[in-house]
């Protein structure tokens, strides 16, 4: 067999492995997850890999969720300013108005740390504008004290009180 026939076969064989490889990878569960998917799930929203919270919500995670101080997966994904992973849980039925133990809600998190996306994405989903926070204070509040003005109009345009 002549070298640029061995050539030929290898560039028309790789791709064909490459097409196996990828078609395995579809069959292989995901690993290093415990059994409560939930919890995996708000780990990864927290961290805000959108790729597998949209993998765990496809096998039944709970979107709403409670965590550790009754956190879910929506609050630490806003409060992180991880936007993509915010739309896919508000997409997949997230409740915009939870509250964790303390009554901070995404909106409160998104806005007291400056994720103007973020805020957009939770204002166009209904969030309460004038929700409190276990401190009694709201969005408009936090985004002030923050100095992030875009957020403090975006919040007066959806009617937040001073």
């Amino acid at each position: 067999m002549s070298k640029q026939s061995k050539a030929t076969d290898r560039r028309i064989l790789q791709p064909i492995r490459m097409i196996l490889i990828l078609l395995l990878a579809l069959f292989i569960p995901l690993t290093g997850y415990t059994e409560d998917m939930s919890e995996d799930m708000i780990k990864a929203a927290w961290q805000g890999d959108t790729a597998t919270v949209r993998a765990l919500l496809g096998k039944g995670a709970d979107v709403n969720a409670r965590g550790n101080r009754g956190r879910t997966a929506l609050i630490g994904a806003a409060e992180r300013g991880h936007t993509d992973t915010v739309q896919v849980l508000l997409d997949n039925g997230a409740d915009v108005n939870v509250a964790d133990d303390r009554g901070w809600t995404a909106l409160l998190g998104a806005a007291s740390r400056g994720h103007t996306d973020t805020v957009k994405a939770l204002l166009a989903k209904g969030a309460d504008v004038n929700a409190r926070g276990g401190h009694g204070l709201t969005p408009l509040t936090w985004a002030t004290r923050g100095g992030h003005t875009d957020i403090i109009r975006l919040l007066k345009e959806a009617g937040a009180k001073e």
